[in-house]
């Protein structure tokens, strides 16, 4: 025995009988549906990559050390205020400290203990990378959570203050930049002066 059910209609103010069978019939009909095209979906077939992403090539390339290369690196990574980055490996490391040569690292990071790391170990009390590319991901990693909010050089300076054990190290590093021109680095990169 089929139960009957009824709604009660507002406009004719009377309670109305529904037709249950109707709304079973479009509840199969939309399983039905909805179950072919699963199945539908498992025969669509992945895409094949004729090579690996463009991205890995470039975090991941083996490219040998050049001033040019490093520089270029900084700014395809999109890192905030290249120049004063690289006033801080000119700073830290000169490229030619021990922690420079034996760890690939320019700017004397220590390994990350609360953040993400491209760091491989330690080595002299310093976070030793693969390459040079892995430390200047790193860096934009410490950026990425620590100073996300800073907008602008001073604020960047304002925050390196922290950052330093040297409490000359932000002028040393204004000297750097005037010293190079601010590296030639084009205006498009450079959040404010």
């Amino acid at each position: 025995m089929m139960r009957k059910y009824y709604y009660y209609d507002e406009k004719n103010m009377k309670m109305e009988k529904v037709q249950v069978i109707p709304y079973i019939l479009l509840i199969f009909l939309s399983i039905f549906l909805l179950s072919s095209s699963k199945s539908e979906s498992n025969t669509i077939e992945t895409p094949q990559y004729e090579s690996e992403p463009i991205f890995l090539k470039v975090f991941t390339g083996e490219e040998s050390f050049s001033f040019s290369a490093f520089k270029q690196f900084i700014l395809d990574c999109n890192i905030k205020f290249p120049e004063i980055v690289l006033a801080q490996a000119i700073q830290e490391s000169k490229f030619n400290s021990k922690i420079w040569i034996e760890n690939n690292n320019p700017f004397g990071l220590k390994v990350a203990k609360s953040r993400n790391t491209t760091a491989i170990g330690v080595n002299r009390g310093h976070a030793k990378f693969k390459n040079w590319k892995m430390a200047v991901l790193d860096y934009a990693y410490m950026q990425a959570v620590y100073a996300r909010k800073v907008n602008t050089t001073e604020q960047y300076f304002e925050y390196l203050k922290q950052y330093a054990e040297d409490p000359g190290y932000v002028a040393k590093l204004k000297n750097i930049i005037k010293k190079h021109k601010g590296f030639g680095i084009s205006k498009d990169y450079i959040y404010e002066l």
